[in-house]
């Protein structure tokens, strides 16, 4: 029995020593894995680094657009803000106008009626005037074109006539 338990001891220190280099096995295994795994780490740091720096940049960029579209926005509203002014005030100018208008219209239309009625009389009072006016100047042509048919004699200047007896 002695030589089974030293045999056994010995591989019991056998499993032992297997059994310790597996775990240093392990744990080298282990530790060259996660130096691989902060390699990685590191290297994904650095570029997240980098990403977070363009994304700051694009972000600044995103909001200096974001203030000049908004800027733009605003004089874009006031523009809406006074066609919409104007708009209104085409609109009552132009109620303005269409009353102002009907009230012409309706004067001119009293004017008319009042005229036609008072106009007819002064009318032919006019009609009247005019064919005697008519009369007159027809008489008055007459007259100067039978004026003008008559010969005008001059009447001989004695003094010329003496110097052409004398020559």
């Amino acid at each position: 029995m002695a030589v089974w338990g030293a045999a056994a001891v010995w591989l019991a220190l056998a499993a032992i020593g297997v059994l310790v280099f597996g775990v240093l096995r392990f744990i080298w295994a282990a530790r060259s894995l996660l130096a691989r795994v902060g390699q990685t780490v590191d290297r994904l740091d650095n570029e997240t680094l980098a990403l977070i720096r363009e994304l700051r940049a694009l972000t600044a960029q995103a909001s200096d657009m974001n203030a000049v579209v908004f800027g733009q926005l605003k004089r874009v509203e006031k523009l809406v803000s006074a066609s919409e002014q104007l708009g209104e005030a085409v609109e009552r100018s132009a109620k303005s106008v269409r009353f102002v208008a009907r009230a012409v219209d309706d004067l001119a239309g009293r004017n008319l009626q009042r005229a036609t009625g008072a106009g007819k009389q002064k009318f032919g009072e006019a009609l009247t005037w005019a064919e005697l006016g008519w009369t007159a100047w027809k008489w008055w042509e007459t007259k100067r074109t039978e004026a003008a048919a008559v010969p005008v004699r001059p009447k001989r200047d004695e003094e010329r006539d003496k110097f052409e007896r004398s020559e």
